[in-house]
């Protein structure tokens, strides 16, 4: 990542939508697919981002269930009983078990018998638990952790400060992705959390350290907001929202993007770190062409243009200099000389080879005594390769500094890292 001493940080503000992830037809349904897409994007262009999404602050704080304390557990298997007991027997059993124990709680001496209902109820709710994390496991969105883990991602938690009560609150957590409407309750608590979001992605419009990238969902928030005049943005925020937007746009069309893991958008990014400031460069410039803004139906369209006019020719160009680059590369080869590294270790200590190689095919009168031994009768070969190589130096040069071959290497680099069967 880049040091925050030496030059200020791209940071991203990542706004996915507050109801995306969440369907009704499938059972604890709640995924982050739909935030990893944009962090992805982010992790590659960014030096750092926080995202702002209910659905990932929902999955991360389902965790926090292994740490619950006793009573908390005990209150948490109460809570999530319509869940976890789709058998009425076995419903019914439970719940009569965590009535006789409250009842038992709070008398100030229990009997032996009580005592022991006291043990079995607490062996009960630790055989539940691991059952419960089980199904959380399958909720963990593992790949953003990574990126959290890698110090790139901040996730904005939406949910602590909805509740004090862990037991009450994770168990509402899980009831968003019941696979029923009964078991899944009221959803009244998300609508502080929506107002909440609203605000935060709302003024990161106006913060000159960060710039907003959105999702469909989030944007047309943001849309609707400002159409309606409930919401200003600056000329600054416009221009950073569509700098923002566009890089994401153009980079998740990338080959095999979609199915690349944090680890694979980190090994690119760690060896790319001095082309993408130049690429940099160069989506700025476009993004200044670009009238809409990414919250903007007609934002796709432009960026299409963009895509299709002033960056896919040019991969295309570029990949075909790096095919004839190659074949000087193998011309090298075919003369012996295995590469241009090479040709500089066979002609060291012997600078003036060219000029007095030159001198003897103008003055056949000066002879083999002013040319090496190592280059006589090899003449026309070391003349090629010299030519070979430094027009391969040259082309891989002006390849390197182009302003799109972070794009180009990046397309490289996720066609061999990445297969679509992950």
């Amino acid at each position: 990542m880049a040091d925050s001493h030496t030059r200020k940080e791209l940071h991203f503000s990542i706004g996915t939508g507050p109801t995306g992830a969440l369907s009704p037809d499938t059972a604890y349904s709640i995924n982050s697919d739909h935030d990893l897409r944009l962090v992805k994007a982010a992790l590659l262009y960014a030096d750092s981002a926080t995202l702002y999404s209910m659905t990932t602050s929902w999955q991360m704080s389902l965790l926090q269930v292994k740490n619950l304390t006793l009573q908390e557990k005990i209150a948490f298997v109460k809570l999530m009983m319509p869940t976890i007991s789709s058998d009425d027997e076995e419903y019914g059993s439970l719940r009569q078990l965590l009535r006789r124990y409250d009842q038992i709680m709070r008398r100030p001496q229990p009997n032996r018998e009580e005592r022991q209902v006291i043990k079995n109820t607490e062996a009960v709710v630790h055989l539940t638990i691991p059952r419960i994390e089980a199904e959380l496991e399958r909720l963990r969105p593992a790949e953003i952790m990574r990126a959290v883990e890698s110090g790139f991602l901040r996730v904005h938690d939406f949910v602590s400060s909805y509740s004090d009560d862990k037991a009450r609150l994770a168990a509402e957590m899980i009831r968003q992705g019941a696979p029923d409407e009964q078991a899944r309750g009221s959803r009244a608590w998300t609508d502080a959390m929506a107002e909440q979001y609203y605000q935060i992605i709302s003024n990161t419009l106006s913060d000159n350290s960060t710039y907003p990238l959105f999702d469909e969902e989030a944007g047309g928030l943001i849309g609707a907001a400002l159409r309606e005049g409930a919401l200003k943005v600056s000329d600054a925020g416009l221009v950073r929202g569509k700098h923002s937007g566009l890089a994401a746009d153009i980079l998740e069309r990338l080959p095999q993007f979609e199915y690349a893991t944090v680890s694979d958008i980190l090994d690119i990014r760690k060896e790319l770190e001095q082309p993408l400031r130049r690429f940099r460069r160069a989506v700025l410039g476009f993004s200044e062409k670009i009238k809409n803004a990414p919250w903007d139906e007609d934002f796709v369209t432009e960026a299409d243009g963009i895509f299709y006019r002033d960056i896919d020719p040019v991969i295309t160009e570029i990949e075909e200099q790096v095919r004839t680059n190659s074949y000087l590369a193998t011309l090298l080869r075919r003369i012996g000389i295995p590469s241009a590294t090479a040709l500089t270790a066979v002609l060291a200590g012997l600078s003036d080879v060219p000029g007095r190689i030159a001198q003897a095919l103008n003055n056949p009168a000066v002879g083999s005594a002013a040319i090496p031994a190592a280059a006589v009768g090899t003449v026309p070969a070391v003349l090629t390769a010299i030519n070979a190589a430094v027009e391969h130096r040259t082309k891989m040069g002006e390849i390197k500094r182009h302003d799109l071959f972070f794009y180009y290497k990046s397309k490289q680099q996720l066609q061999s890292k990445v297969r679509p069967s992950r």
